[in-house]
């Protein structure tokens, strides 16, 4: 036997000394998002941006020229999201996907299909049924959007305040800002700017103003710092839906 420990016990290999990271820290994305120049469907996605302090590129587009970038477009429509020059399509894929980069959905699975759940109810209130109202001959329109308001809305309205009666903290879920609260305020900004002054004070008094849930969560998306800087001074302006 020599020195040391006997034959039958192992000496344990010494650890490695760990390699100091010296990287510097990752430069951030590259951010470009694309849409017609005005506001309609890149809007709650602005919003969502500003709201978690990313950097990013508008890149507002004519009619003229999505007519010449339309057949590269990755899923045929706009806005287009591009992080380093890799795409994303559909609106509310790119919100998604936004709200997770920037912690706004919520604090668990579960919490994040609510998220999902809510914004899509969203959704569908504006642009798949506000929408289409705006581009209908003005002579119809009144008559359309009576319709929408008496027959269409108070249901999905009444499904949106169960959540924000529930929680009643500012937030549709959980405690902090989630792309839920940001696309709720968003539907209710567009349409003070899309809609006559009467048919959207006639809105927000029939939905708004007799719930204070709501206003709750509109005051505390327009008071996040991003959000509320972003809003002062916003371009493109108003022209279309």
């Amino acid at each position: 036997m020599g020195c040391g420990a006997s034959s039958s016990a192992q000496t344990a290999p010494a650890a490695k000394p760990q390699a100091r990271n010296n990287m510097a820290p990752s430069a951030p994305p590259k951010v470009k998002l694309t849409y017609f120049d005005f506001r309609g469907r890149a809007e709650p996605i602005r919003l969502l941006l500003e709201a978690g302090g990313v950097k990013y590129e508008f890149n507002g587009i004519s009619q003229e020229e999505w007519k010449n970038l339309k057949p590269m477009a990755i899923t045929g429509g706009l806005p287009i999201l591009e992080i380093n020059d890799k795409p994303l399509g559909e609106s509310l894929a790119i919100g998604r996907f936004v709200a997770r980069k920037n912690d706004m959905t919520g604090a668990d699975d579960f919490d994040a299909a609510c998220c999902d759940m809510i914004v899509d109810n969203v959704n569908e209130i504006f642009f798949s049924k506000m929408a289409p109202v705006m581009f209908m001959p003005e002579e119809e329109r009144p008559a359309a959007l009576k319709k929408l308001v008496e027959e269409y809305m108070p249901a999905k309205f009444a499904i949106l305040q169960k959540f924000a009666d529930k929680n009643n903290n500012g937030h549709f879920v959980g405690n902090k800002l989630t792309w839920a609260d940001v696309y709720f305020f968003s539907i209710f900004d567009l349409m003070k700017a899309h809609l006559p002054e009467e048919a959207f004070e006639m809105i927000k008094g029939k939905f708004v103003a007799p719930c204070p849930s709501f206003q709750k969560i509109i005051h505390t998306v327009k008071s996040n710092p991003g959000i509320a800087a972003y809003l002062k001074n916003r371009e493109p302006p108003v022209t279309d839906a």
